[in-house]
C-alpha cells in the first residue's frame, strides 16, 4: 500500500512539475507581447488600456514572475528525487503562490492591478528606490496611494469656489491627475477647460469625459450632462486656487528659484543635488509660470520630500501670484539682469519684482542670493529673514576658488561652505555653472545634506537641450543654447563659445522683451562676440540686425577677420547654411525661444 501511494505521488508529482515547466518555459520561448497574451490572458493591449497602464512593463513583470516560478519548478524537481513525499509542500506552495500572483483571466487581472511608477531621473546609480525608474504592481486595495490624497471633487469644489454638479457617491471621490490638455486624460483625471486664444477647452469635455476623467472644470453651465462637473466662475482662477491649495495639504519642503539668468540652469542642479538624499518633484521643460506652476504643483504625490520649483515672471504682480501657490520654504535668486524691461523698465523694477516671492514664504524660511550680483548683495533681510549669500567673494560664506576652465569639458573648482571645503567638476561648461553649484551647495546644506552628496549630485549633473547642450556630430561641435537669450545670458555662452579649439561660429537670433533700449542691446551683444574672438557672426532675425551693424560700425583689429552675416529668416539661413559651416566647426546656436531654434539645431545634426 506504501508503495502504491509513494508510486502515485511521484506520478502526480511529476505531471504536476511537467506542466509547471511548461509554464515557466513559456517567457522564455515567446515575447514579451506574446507570452502577456498566451500565458496571462493579457491578448493584445487595446488603445485604452495602452493609454492607461505601462503595458511593456506589466509584460515584463510577468515575465520576470515566471522565472522566479521556473526556479520554485526547478527545484520542487529536484527535491522530488530527493523523496517524492517533499514534492507535496512544494506544489502546495507553488499553487499558493500562482494563485496569489499571476492572475490568468484578463479583465480580472486589470481590475485587481493598476500599475504605479516612481520616477526619479537624477538619482545616482546603485540607488534602487532613487537611481532608476522602479516598477510595482499593486493591488485595488492600495491604489488610493496614487490618487491626489485630499483632493475629493467635494474639496476641490471648495478650495476653487465651485458649485459641484453629480451623485454624492463621486463626490467623495479622489482625482488621480489634474490635467488642461485633453490629449494628457487618463482615468480618474479632473479636466479644467481653458479658454485659450485658439482652442476653447470646454469643446472637449464630453470626449474626455469618455476616455475615463472623473469630473470636469467648467465656466459653463453644463445641461443633461450625465457625468460630474464643477462650475466655477474662472477656469484659470480656478487652477491656481485648486493648486495654492493642495500646495498647503501637503506636507513637504519647496524650493523656489527665480532671477533674470539662469533660472532652469540653477534649478537643474538643485535637484540634481537634493536627490542624493531626498525624493525631488522638479519643474519641467517652461512650466514656470502662472499655468505652468498649478500643473507642476499638481504633479506633486505623498511620495515627495521636496518640490524644486522654476518660478519665472515679466510683469509686476506675478511673482506675488505664484508664491502665494508655491509658499517656498527656501528661495533662491540667481541674479538681477536686463531680462523683460518691456514692462519692469529697469533693473530696480526687475528686484522689486523678484523680491515678491518673499511675501509668500516660510517665515522660518531661507533666502539665498547670489552676492556678487551688485542690486542683491545689498538685500539685507525681508520680514526677518537675513540672506545667506553665495559667489566668488572670498568673504562669502559659500564661495569658490581655483576655478579651472577645461573649456568645452566643463569647469572645476574649489567650494567653500562655513565650515568645510572640497573640489567637484561641473560637466557643463561656463563659468556661471560654478554660480549655479554654489546655489545648490548652499540649498543642501540648509537641508542637511554632507559635501559627499552635494559633491556627487554637482558630477551627476546631466544636460537639457536647448540648455548650454554639448552636441558632437561627425561634421559639427554643436552648442544647443537656443531655449532663450537675454543679453546677459548671450554673453555668458559666447564665453563658452570662445573657449573651443576650432573655429567658433554664432549663429544668433532675437532677443525680445527689452523695451526701448532693444536695439542697442542686440548691438552691444555683437561688439561683445567680436571682442570674445569669435571667428563667424551669422545674424538671424529683425532685432538681429543691429547685432551686426554694432559689430560693423566699430571695426577693430579684434573684429576685422570676424566674418559676419545676417539674414532676415531662418530658412534664409538654412538654405546657405552649407556653405557657411565647415567640417569641425564649434557652433553656438541662441535666441529668444519665440524664434524657435530647435529647428535650426536638428539640421545642423543632420549635416554630413
Amino acid at each position: 500500500m506504501e508503495h502504491f501511494i509513494e508510486t502515485h505521488i511521484a506520478t502526480v508529482s511529476c505531471i504536476f512539475m511537467g506542466l509547471i515547466m511548461f509554464f515557466a518555459a513559456l517567457p522564455f520561448a515567446f515575447g514579451k507581447e506574446k507570452m502577456a497574451r498566451y500565458v496571462s490572458g493579457f491578448n493584445m493591449f487595446t488603445p485604452e488600456e495602452q493609454k492607461n497602464y505601462d503595458c511593456a512593463r506589466i509584460s515584463r513583470d510577468i515575465r520576470n514572475l515566471y522565472f522566479q516560478l521556473a526556479i520554485l519548478a526547478f527545484a520542487g524537481a529536484a527535491l522530488t528525487l530527493i523523496s517524492q513525499w517533499l514534492a507535496i509542500p512544494v506544489f502546495l506552495l507553488w499553487i499558493i503562490w500562482f494563485f496569489k500572483d499571476v492572475h490568468l483571466d484578463r479583465d480580472k487581472a486589470f481590475q485587481k492591478y493598476t500599475l504605479r511608477v516612481h520616477r526619479n531621473a537624477n538619482a545616482p546609480h546603485g540607488r534602487a528606490s532613487r537611481d532608476k525608474v522602479s516598477v510595482k504592481l499593486i493591488s485595488k486595495n492600495e491604489k488610493e496611494s496614487i490618487l491626489m490624497k485630499h483632493m475629493s471633487l467635494k474639496e476641490i469644489a471648495a478650495a476653487c469656489g465651485g458649485t459641484y454638479f453629480g451623485s454624492s457617491d463621486a463626490a467623495v471621490r479622489e482625482v488621480g491627475s489634474v490635467v488642461i490638455d485633453s490629449r494628457k486624460v487618463e482615468r480618474d483625471s479632473l479636466f479644467i477647460a481653458i479658454k485659450g486664444a485658439r482652442v476653447d477647452g470646454h469643446t472637449f469635455i464630453p470626449q474626455v469625459m469618455k476616455n475615463g476623467a472623473l469630473c470636469a472644470l467648467s465656466e459653463r453651465k453644463l445641461d443633461n450632462a450625465d457625468f460630474p462637473y464643477i462650475l466655477v466662475n474662472s477656469c484659470l482662477q480656478a487652477l491656481k486656487d485648486l493648486a495654492e491649495y493642495y500646495r498647503r495639504v501637503l506636507q513637504l519642503k519647496v524650493v523656489g528659484i527665480s532671477g533674470s539668468v539662469g533660472k532652469t540652469s540653477t534649478k537643474e542642479m538643485i535637484a540634481s543635488i537634493l536627490s542624493q538624499k531626498f525624493n525631488v518633484l522638479k519643474t519641467e521643460g517652461n512650466f514656470n509660470n502662472e499655468i505652468g506652476l498649478p500643473l507642476t504643483v499638481f504633479r506633486l504625490r505623498e511620495e515627495h520630500e521636496i518640490a524644486v520649483l522654476e518660478m519665472g515672471i515679466s510683469d509686476f504682480g506675478e511673482m506675488s501670484r505664484l508664491a502665494k501657490i508655491a509658499r517656498p520654504d527656501i528661495c533662491v535668486i540667481t541674479n538681477i539682469g536686463c531680462a523683460h524691461l518691456e514692462n519692469l523698465k529697469s533693473r530696480d523694477g526687475i528686484l522689486k519684482a523678484k523680491t515678491e516671492m518673499f511675501d509668500y514664504m516660510n517665515p522660518q524660511g531661507t533666502i539665498i542670493l547670489n552676492g556678487d550680483d551688485d542690486k542683491l548683495k545689498n538685500f539685507l533681510s525681508s520680514n526677518g529673514i537675513s540672506p545667506i549669500y553665495f559667489g566668488l567673494d572670498a568673504l562669502l560664506p559659500y564661495h569658490a576658488k581655483d576655478i579651472k576652465d577645461n573649456g568645452l569639458d566643463g569647469t572645476s573648482a574649489r567650494f567653500f561652505t562655513p565650515n568645510s571645503d572640497f573640489t567637484a567638476h561641473v560637466s557643463i561648461p561656463g563659468k556661471h555653472m560654478i554660480y549655479n553649484a554654489l546655489a545648490g551647495i548652499a540649498v543642501g546644506r540648509v537641508l542637511g545634506m554632507n559635501d559627499t552628496e552635494i559633491i556627487q549630485g554637482i558630477e551627476h549633473l546631466a544636460p537639457l537641450a536647448g540648455r548650454n547642450n554639448l552636441i558632437q556630430t561627425e561634421y559639427l561641435t554643436i552648442i544647443d543654447d537656443c531655449y532663450n537669450a537675454n543679453p546677459a545670458s548671450m554673453k555668458s555662452s559666447l564665453s563658452v563659445l570662445s573657449r573651443a579649439d576650432t573655429r567658433t561660429v554664432a549663429v544668433l537670433g532675437d532677443m525680445f522683451e527689452l523695451g526701448p533700449q532693444i536695439n542697442e542691446l542686440h548691438a552691444e551683444a555683437g561688439r561683445y562676440a567680436a571682442k570674445a574672438g569669435i571667428k563667424v557672426l551669422i545674424c538671424i532675425g529683425d532685432y538681429s540686425a543691429h547685432m551686426a551693424k554694432g559689430v560693423q560700425d566699430e571695426r577693430t583689429s579684434l573684429s576685422s577677420e570676424m566674418e559676419i552675416h545676417y539674414f532676415k529668416t531662418k530658412a534664409e539661413f538654412l538654405e546657405n547654411a552649407d556653405k557657411l559651416l565647415k567640417k569641425n566647426d564649434t557652433v553656438l546656436v541662441k535666441a529668444s525661444h519665440g524664434m524657435e531654434f530647435p529647428e535650426i539645431v536638428e539640421r545642423l545634426k543632420e549635416m554630413r
